[in-house]
Parts: C-alpha cells; structure tokens; sequence
C-alpha cells in the first residue's frame, strides 16, 4: 500500500510540474535559437540549429534566427542553447531555455546516442532531449512587436475617454498651483473651495506672496475681482494663459 501511495505522489508530482513548466514557457510569446552553439566550429554545423528551430516551431512555440526576429520586446521572449558533449561511448545533449537576462527557465533531460558519425550522433541526441520538451504542450502566446504595443497603447487612452466626456469649455486650471507672468513680474494662482486665489510675487510681503485678487465662475462666467472688489469679466485661454478685460485694457497674464 505504501508502495502505491509513493508511486502515487511521484506521479503526482510530476504532473504538476510538468504543467507549471508549460505555464511559464507558454507565457513567453517567442524564442531565439542562435546560428552557432558554443560547442560547434561553424554556423549550423551539423544542421543542428535548424533542426531546433524546426522542432520548436512544430511543438507550439515562435522560433526565430537572431536576423529573423521581428522588432519586438527581447524580454517576451525566451533563448535556447544547446551543450553537446561527445565521449567514448554517448554523446550527451541537453537543451537549456533562458530569459533575457539569462536567468534559467527550463533544461531539457539529457538526450543520448550511441552513434558514431558526429552529423547523425548529434541530431538523435538533440532530437531525444526535446522529448521532454515536447511533453509539455507548449502554446505560446502571440508575438506582438513594438508596433503593437503602441497601437494597443493608443488604443487603450482612447478607451478610457467616456463617449460623453467633454473638455471643460472654460478650460479652468485643474493643478492646485500654477505660475504665470506679466510685464516681467511673476504670479501665483492658488486654487480654492470656491475659484482660485491670485498672487504677486513680493519682497515686501511677508510670506513673499501679495494677495491681488480672486477668480470665481457664475453660471459659466469667469469672473476676476480684485483685492479692492473691483469685478471684470476673465477667461482662461486653450494654453493655459488668464485674460482679465478691464473697462480701458486687456491684461493678459501668460502661464509657465
């Protein structure tokens, strides 16, 4: 009975981490296999690397050459490398999967052959360490270049506008502060429970500020009234900048 319960969790175990392997590769949405594996001599050496591709690309993942990789993200996806050690009697082959800051994700069981010509040695060992690979179902998710992203991006601002969403049409300050100038004098505006409070910059005053008027809107007027209660009629212009209309000039106070 033991033995069945060991056999039982062994299984078990296995299962489940075969499918948070699957999980964490199909989260990726491609992999690179490069042109040439530290152990080879030359580029593809033994059609080793495209034999790779082929069987990635056939069990569920988006392999790509260095030079075939669209203009993507490099952290959506994965890396592979290959070690091939030949010995006396096996060759030994396993398959390593990195991240883009190489960090290991997934290493393949050991595949092994017995044969003796190096071409064919190396392939069956190759193609016996990607069972394990093939076992795990990979899907992984679709390749989306920079392109995407900034389409999905744009899309996305669009969204969140409200189909019924208008700009305010008096285009009042939303920041708490903001600064403008006038004749080489600066000034401050302070918003407030009712409007907003204006100020100039002073060394005379004794926090700095002279307090010179207030801005308040009545039934969708912008009105300015001074720190002597005179009122003028005021607007605030599409960059920002504040116009007070006095009964012999326009003040314009420009926004920083």
């Amino acid at each position: 009975m033991n033995k069945v319960l060991v056999t039982f969790l062994l299984t078990l175990a296995f299962v489940c981490n075969g499918f948070s392997q699957e999980e964490k590769l199909s989260s990726y949405s491609f992999i690179v296999v490069p042109k040439k594996f530290n152990f080879q001599f030359e580029e593809d050496q033994y059609q080793l690397n495209s034999l790779l591709k082929f069987l990635f690309n056939k069990h569920g993942f988006h392999a790509y050459f260095d030079e075939e990789l669209p203009d993507v993200k490099r952290c959506d996806g994965l890396r592979a490398e290959v070690t091939g050690t030949p010995g006396f009697v096996w060759c030994r082959v396993t398959i390593s999967i990195k991240d883009c800051e190489g960090n290991l994700v997934y290493i393949s069981e050991e595949g092994k052959s017995k044969l003796k010509e190096y071409s064919k040695m190396y392939n069956e060992g190759l193609r016996r360490a990607f069972e394990s690979i093939e076992a795990l179902f990979v899907q992984q998710k679709e390749v989306r270049t920079l392109k995407d992203y900034k389409d999905s991006s744009e899309t996305k601002v669009e969204e969140t506008k409200l189909p019924n969403q208008k700009e305010d049409p008096l285009h009042l300050p939303v920041a708490k502060y903001a600064n403008y100038t006038k004749g080489g004098k600066s000034f401050l505006l302070r918003k407030t429970m009712e409007g907003y409070s204006m100020y100039e910059e002073s060394t005379e005053a004794n926090d700095g500020l002279d307090y010179i008027g207030k801005i308040f809107v009545v039934e969708g007027v912008v009105f300015f009234e001074d720190n002597k209660e005179n009122r003028f009629l005021a607007s605030f212009g599409t960059e920002g900048n504040f116009t007070v209309k006095k009964e012999s000039e326009v003040v314009l106070y420009l926004k920083n």
